[in-house]
């Protein structure tokens, strides 16, 4: 997935607007939009630049600053999470950094190439089936283990019109014996199988609560 590492808001909508879909345009839209929302730019226009500095510099060394010592650290690393451990070594060993918040400032540019890295698994799966209808066109048998990630309630984000009395009617009559949601607030017929912490969002400013792994219970 290394061609996927540096996508730039031209080539974000390009993938959006113009490319059918696929596992690679999910993948794209999905790693390098805000709040993963598949349709905005993960950056606004004034910072674009500048967060992408660090990959170029990984990947390439042609930034033309101090950063570029990254890429001849790093090249020999055939891997996103080789190159990313490298980072972490380079980091400790090379730079001057004066304080906690620009060692965070470094982390969270990187943070779009840890999900690259986690999606690179799905390569592996040769009986992977990508399909894009409704979910409740999906044909859902007692073995299969489903895990369901709809728009969290309360958060004032509902995309595409989603209904959650709908969702919930699906969940009662879906015929797995393992569900699973994500959620910030624990739904009804369902238990909290792991607290998973708060959610980090460099982009997002003010408390999160803490993101819920429920187990539906039938």
């Amino acid at each position: 997935l290394m061609k996927y590492v540096y996508i730039d808001r031209e080539t974000f909508y390009n993938w959006r607007d113009s490319m059918p879909d696929s596992i690679e345009r999910t993948l794209v839209l999905t790693v390098w939009s805000f709040s993963n929302n598949l349709h905005d730019y993960l950056w606004g226009k004034k910072i674009e630049k500048e967060k992408l500095q660090l990959t170029r510099a990984i990947f390439w060394g042609d930034t033309e600053t101090k950063l570029d010592g990254l890429y001849s650290y790093a090249k020999n690393e055939t891997s996103i999470a080789g190159k990313y451990r490298m980072f972490h070594k380079w980091r400790l060993e090379k730079m001057n950094i004066r304080s906690r918040y620009d060692v965070l400032q470094q982390l969270q540019q990187l943070q779009q190439l840890e999900q690259l890295e986690k999606l690179q698994q799905l390569e592996k799966l040769q009986h992977l089936e990508f399909l894009t209808l409704d979910y409740r066109s999906l044909k859902i048998g007692p073995e299969d283990v489903v895990y369901c990630d709809p728009p969290y309630i309360g958060t004032g984000k509902n995309y595409g019109g989603f209904d959650n009395e709908s969702f919930q009617r699906w969940l009662a009559n879906c015929q797995a014996k393992q569900i699973y949601i994500s959620e910030y607030t624990q739904l009804p017929h369902t238990e909290v199988a792991f607290i998973l912490g708060k959610k980090q969002s460099f982009q997002a400013k003010g408390k999160r609560p803490n993101e819920l792994l429920l187990k539906y219970v039938k």
